[in-house]
């Protein structure tokens, strides 16, 4: 029989080895006693691996591991990990040595020193061998401690200040609890405080203690988020004694405006104090709950910061009832820039404020009904961006002082909701020869008279400038739509949702010069896309001599493999991307990869479920590829993932970023291991 292991007092990797060597003739020791019914010896050899040979051997694995953390920059990690031995083994010094030799390497002696303690008053003197050490190493975590040396003494004034202006707002708040010299250079440190969030977070109430002499007239942009009513009366206060001097941003969040109601008139007196230097607002007074928003008016926000550039304003309310009297307003010199989000907004809440306000560049509007187009082409004298009831995230303004005529250069709508043409045409049509970006989402027209109406009301529709161009191909907006683009060289961004009529699409494309995006959605097997597979061997032909399509998208169209099989052809492809393509195979993708191995950077491929592992297999061997995003596909596994992952890096290794979102064969497990190769790496179920 197999004589009992015995330990020594040291956590080696050597007695890692030692162990399993051991555990293996126990093995081959428990086999024979089963084999034998020698049931006596099949419990001691069982309970002498379950009871001291795993723990043990757990124990050196933590040690060696946390030791590992420490040394790679984890220090909490680390000690998380000393911590599991000390509970595995409360009578073992070692987890404690481990634990206090973590702290100690990171300067943090006071709690190594506990951790020191802690050890020689748990752990069993005849247990370990770990006593001497113990009190050996505190003796120097106590030496260290008494000599340590203040880098804010040693490192020039400028060092200080950049080291401080790095740290994050939870440690200066710390910082300044240290001692009177840290808290003197925190504080005297411009850069660190010119961007001040306020929550309720003990550290940042903390922080706000420090704002009336000290911290506020550094802050540039102030973030208020908090729920206390006190708190929130302590920044109103400082706002309205002037300690914000040279404040240029403010955002007070929809938790801190839900408390404002009692304090309209404080908040009002804060923002004229502040109202030479602040010129960006963000107020969200939305509700979820159902309730009225705060009686914050337009009219009084616009009075009370008079050189106010940038006002973004939501509110669950009617705008009707927060707009204010823009009829008696004075007009506002400064502000270029809008958001505003209600629960309705009219044509007559904003009429008055266009005027009013009439050096608006950008106007982003959410809750809209269509005659609000009709007061913003009526009023919109220097617009260069507006935005309709958006869905998604808008341009912000580009500081272009050489335009040398006025009107709209960008216009946008909802991705998913209809816009009468007949509100919406006459704001294209009067800025037609300055948009250059056209998001426009149509109702259609079915009438045969209307549409001919609509070439009557609008003769020479051209857009002349647009290099960006997103319509619906309803019956009769298709048709008009592409009307306006005949003969134009500048388009080369076409976006096309739900067309009734592909040939007629793609005939038009072909008189275009080359586009370099072409993004196709909501295209049903009731219609004949055949006409594509023309359009792409002309672009293939095309890429051999000069620049061609460079990014395709398909997002639930019924297209084929024939389809996928001509887009191969194209060299200038550089990025794709496939969602919800029920006619596609397997095999179609893949060759599509293929074909393209030497070219593709970027690759999507969402709610797919035809998409397998022979199509990650397929990804792997992208010579340039550098992201890569999977999103709802139910047949990809982990074993896909780590082939995809291992031919990418160990090929080319130019993956940069890969998302794996929804896809519910796939582990945590798989993308730890995926981490470790890649440099980005995001993944939700």
């Amino acid at each position: 029989m197999v004589e009992p292991h015995s330990f020594t007092g040291q956590l080696t990797p050597d007695e890692l080895i030692d162990i399993g060597k051991h555990f293996l003739k126990l093995a081959e020791s428990i086999k024979e006693t089963v084999n034998e019914q020698d049931h006596q010896h099949t419990i001691s050899h069982t309970s002498e691996i379950i009871d001291q040979l795993l723990p043990r051997q757990k124990l050196i694995l933590y040690d060696l591991r946390a030791h590992a953390y420490a040394m790679q920059g984890q220090p909490s990690t680390a000690i998380n990990d000393a911590q599991q031995m000390i509970t595995l083994s409360p009578a073992l010094g070692a987890g404690y040595f481990r634990k206090a030799s973590v702290f100690s390497m990171y300067g943090n002696q006071t709690q190594a020193i506990a951790a020191f303690e802690e050890g020689l008053q748990h752990a069993s003197t005849d247990a370990n061998d770990y006593t001497e050490q113990l009190i050996t190493e505190k003796a120097a975590a106590s030496n260290a401690k008494e000599r340590r040396i203040d880098f804010m003494t040693l490192f020039p004034a400028e060092v200080i200040d950049d080291i401080n202006a790095r740290l994050p707002q939870d440690a200066k708040a710390v910082c300044l609890l240290i001692s009177r010299l840290w808290r003197e250079k925190i504080l005297g440190c411009a850069a660190a405080w010119e961007n001040l969030s306020i929550s309720d977070n003990n550290n940042e109430i903390q922080i706000l203690g420090v704002v009336p002499g000290y911290i506020g007239h550094f802050v540039r942009h102030l973030t208020i988020k908090t729920a206390s009513e006190n708190v929130t009366l302590i920044c109103l206060r400082s706002m309205k004694k002037g300690y914000f001097s040279r404040i240029e941003s403010l955002e007070i969040s929809a938790i801190t405006a839900r408390g404002l109601a009692p304090y309209v008139g404080r908040l009002l007196i804060a923002l004229s104090q502040m109202s030479k230097t602040l010129a960006t607002l963000n107020l969200d007074l939305a509700r979820n709950d159902g309730t009225s928003s705060p009686s914050i008016l337009l009219t009084d926000i616009l009075y009370a910061c008079s050189n106010l550039k940038n006002l973004t304003y939501s509110t669950s309310s009617p705008l009707a009832e927060l707009a204010g009297d823009f009829n008696t307003a004075e007009q506002h010199k400064t502000l270029i820039n809008m958001q505003l989000k209600a629960s309705s907004i009219t044509r007559p809440d904003i009429e008055f404020m266009l005027q009013k306000c009439h050096k608006l560049r950008r106007f982003v509007i959410n809750g809209c009904n269509p005659t609000v187009l009709d007061a913003v082409n009526s009023h919109s004298t220097n617009l260069e961006i507006f935005a309709y009831n958006a869905n998604f995230t808008i341009p912000q303004l580009q500081d272009d002082t050489n335009l040398k005529e006025t009107g709209l250069r960008q216009i946008y709508t909802h991705n998913d909701q209809d816009v009468p043409a007949t509100h919406l045409l006459p704001l294209i049509y009067k800025n037609r020869t300055t948009l250059e970006t056209v998001h426009a989402r149509m109702s259609p027209i079915t009438n045969e008279e209307e549409l001919q109406s609509l070439y009557a009301a609008y003769p020479s529709f051209k857009l002349k400038r647009v290099t960006k161009l997103f319509f619906n191909g309803y019956t009769g907006i298709q048709k008009f739509m592409l009307q306006a683009i005949r003969n134009t060289t500048t388009v080369f961004d076409l976006s096309v949702a739900s067309t009734h009529d592909v040939n007629e699409l793609v005939e038009a494309i072909l008189k275009l010069p080359p586009l370099q995006k072409f993004d196709l959605s909501l295209i049903d097997k009731s219609v004949d896309s055949s006409s594509f597979i023309t359009l792409f061997e002309r672009y293939g032909d095309i890429s051999h001599s000069r620049p061609s399509l460079q990014y395709v998208s398909f997002r639930y169209c019924d297209v084929t493999d024939a389809e996928l099989v001509a887009l191969a052809g194209i060299k200038s492809l550089h990025e794709i991307t496939l969602r919800g393509l029920d006619y596609v195979s397997a095999n179609g993708i893949s060759t599509l990869i293929q074909n393209l191995s030497s070219q593709l950077t970027s690759v999507q491929l969402i709610d797919m479920d035809v998409v397998d592992d022979s199509v990650l297999v397929a990804l792997g061997d992208l010579k340039r590829m550098t992201y890569i995003e999977l999103d709802l596909l139910q047949s990809i596994t982990d074993q896909g993932i780590r082939r995809m992952v291992d031919k990418a890096c160990f090929s080319t290794n130019t993956l940069t970023k890969l998302v794996v979102t929804e896809c519910d064969q796939i582990t945590s497990a798989c993308i730890g291991y995926a981490s470790q190769q890649i440099k980005v790496v995001v993944y939700s179920r």
